[in-house]
């Protein structure tokens, strides 16, 4: 989602420092919106299972969703250094590509270890099964 919305931010070019302060408040509130919009999505879903969960309901299961803002802070960090003059802001994009792919494949192999050899996995996890069980030359 935070290479997605660097991508659309410098479309056209906008390299200056105050416009990467703009990308990364744009960047933050983006992964904002998509945490409501996904958890309104799972009340709407799940209304006629739960009843009506009430206030505290919809504020616990919004919360629950703070692994998709915390996942646009390296996005945003990138973006706001750039702004406050830390590095150059012409093409820090590309670093910020560079650093969400390289997150998303730690934390999708770490997300996938702890099942590995539990036996109960689907077929596609096979590959990151056999990548934690490498056998020893």
């Amino acid at each position: 989602m935070s290479s997605s919305a660097v991508a659309a931010l410098t479309q056209f070019g906008e390299t200056t420092r105050a416009a990467r302060m703009d990308d990364a408040l744009w960047v933050l509130f983006t992964a904002l919106a998509s945490a409501l919009a996904h958890d309104y999505a799972h009340q709407i879903a799940h209304r006629d299972a739960q009843g009506h969960p009430g206030v505290r309901g919809v504020v616990r299961a919004v919360l629950a969703e703070w692994p998709l803002v915390v996942a646009a802070l390296p996005t945003t960090l990138v973006l706001w250094g750039a702004g406050l003059g830390w590095w150059r802001s012409t093409g820090i994009e590309y670093v910020a590509f560079g650093i969400n792919t390289v997150l998303l494949l730690g934390w999708g192999l770490l997300a996938a270890r702890p099942r590995a050899g539990r036996g109960d996995e689907p077929s596609g996890s096979a590959v990151s099964t056999r990548f934690w069980e490498w056998p020893s030359p």
